[in-house]
């Protein structure tokens, strides 16, 4: 390879990457052409050259109707810039231990067609694929395959991800070394990327316009059971072996139970809300769910609030490594868990006390995703899309 050669492919992958940057502001509001410089430190030209190449591409546009949310600049007042919703249409996969989310969303994130398949932990996998994938052909077909951007996938882990492959999740034996990702990509010939819920949930969160200041946080998602992700400086971390941030399976009981992944007393057997019930209905035959247990805390009721304040123990535990281990200022909770505010509250009171760093600005908050488990999966694909600079 020459010299002019190298340089020149240095030069499309700086463009990419710029583009990225670019589209990735725009996602997350009404920002304009001279906050997008300030924003990403690009010059007002090479702003003006990426935007430019971005509207002809159809995926951006301007949008004088709409509020500014950006920085704002003195003198004329800027037209701010909104992604095309209807540039692309995007598909969704989300599969939990009882069911499997299929369906539609918008570029923006938003879905116009989904179905929720419940499925018994002895159904076969092949069987209930072919039950989703026979709506999604519906969905697709309406919309065509050229509209398609690509499928996300969005599964309990862990899952080989270059290979779209589902390993061995706890209690969901029938989809071990299931191939999801070849499955879909040649059913659609289309692109097929998976994903462990928790880092997937993770991206929406990084690219929710509700959250258009941190980029570094810890994710803890209670579903069926405890699971977590991590965003360092806006890139989702990994880790060596692809399987950082297991935050489930940290010791929370040094002489507790045994855990199905080997190890003793994992947060996920005592702080999901699902085993918090199963505790909780041991001293209080009303405590029947997590719901019921929340609205009696917020009435005053003592043993209601016994377990709130144990299940902040867990969780702030949790909290605490996170912050301890990765450096980071916010820890995120979703699912049923984040659902109170007194035990929002009593983790975050806790953490404060406890955490090894001295800065003031710890926070521990909900979710900002209220869009649902599709939402959380086409994510994957609408994140890979940005993150190369907007090239299929």
């Amino acid at each position: 390879m020459s010299k002019q050669e190298s340089k020149n492919i240095n030069l499309e992958h700086m463009r990419r990457d710029n583009k990225s940057k670019v589209l990735g502001w725009v996602r997350k509001g009404y920002y304009s052409r001279a906050d997008l410089a300030s924003l990403t430190g690009l010059t007002r030209p090479a702003i003006t050259s990426i935007v430019d190449e971005l509207i002809s591409q159809g995926i951006i546009k301007e949008a004088s109707n709409h509020k500014m949310v950006g920085i704002g600049v003195k003198g004329r007042t800027p037209t701010p810039l909104a992604v095309v919703p209807s540039c692309y249409v995007v598909g969704g996969v989300y599969l939990t231990r009882n069911s499997i989310t299929v369906g539609l969303t918008d570029f923006a994130g938003v879905a116009f067609d989904k179905t929720v398949i419940p499925f018994d932990k002895d159904d076969d996998s092949l069987k209930v694929m072919e039950e989703a994938c026979s709506i999604l052909d519906k969905y697709v077909s309406k919309v065509g395959k050229g509209k398609l951007l690509g499928i996300g996938v969005a599964t309990p882990g862990p899952v080989d991800r270059q290979r779209g492959v589902i390993l061995n999740p706890p209690n969901l034996d029938k989809w071990w070394g299931l191939g999801i990702g070849e499955y879909l990509s040649k059913r659609y010939d289309t692109f097929v990327r998976v994903d462990d819920n928790s880092n997937a949930l993770a991206l929406a969160e990084l690219a929710s316009p509700d959250n258009d200041s941190v980029n570094s946080f810890s994710i803890v998602v209670d579903e069926s059971g405890i699971g977590g992700a991590a965003v360092l400086n806006g890139e989702l971390y990994l880790g060596a072996i692809g399987l950082a941030s297991n935050i489930g399976h940290i010791t929370v009981e040094v002489n507790g139970e045994r855990c199905s992944c080997g190890n003793i007393g994992c947060a996920e057997l005592y702080a999901s809300a699902k085993n918090m019930v199963k505790w909780a209905s041991q001293i209080d035959e009303r405590f029947v769910d997590w719901k019921t247990i929340l609205v009696l805390a917020e009435r005053g009721e003592p043993k209601a609030i016994e377990v709130i304040e144990r299940e902040a123990e867990y969780l702030s535990a949790i909290a605490v490594c996170a912050i301890n281990m990765l450096g980071i200022d916010t820890v995120i909770f979703h699912g049923p868990i984040s659902k109170s505010a007194k035990l929002m509250r009593a983790i975050s009171d806790r953490v404060k006390k406890r955490r090894l760093t001295s800065a003031s600005s710890i926070q521990v908050r909900g979710s900002t995703i209220s869009e649902g488990h599709l939402r959380v999966a086409t994510e994957l694909v609408i994140e890979d899309f940005c993150r190369r600079g907007a090239v299929i």
